[in-house]
């Protein structure tokens, strides 16, 4: 996730999830913008980020929501088949 941001002097940036550090996160901030990546990011890792960027002259946040797509995994069972003919199921 890539933000733009702006201010003089320029703000810090926190990003929590849940009101804490995100521990697998890696963020990087410049005078004009302000990433978040999510390393090896996976299901459980869907939900709501905040970003509080402030400085002298005052505060902002975002609440961003964030869904995370996974690749499927196996089906899990045990699976029952019902309804199955030799010409149509």
């Amino acid at each position: 996730m890539k933000l733009g941001i702006t201010g003089s002097p320029t703000p810090t940036v926190i990003w929590t999830k849940k009101g804490k550090p995100i521990p697998r996160a890696r963020t990087s901030n410049t005078i004009d913008c302000t990433t978040l990546e999510l390393l090896k990011a996976h299901h459980g890792d869907t939900g709501n980020y905040l970003v509080i960027v402030e400085n002298d002259h005052g505060r902002d946040f975002a609440d961003i929501p964030f869904i995370i797509i996974d690749k499927c995994g196996p089906p899990e069972g045990p699976l029952e088949v019902s309804d199955v003919f030799a010409d149509s199921c």
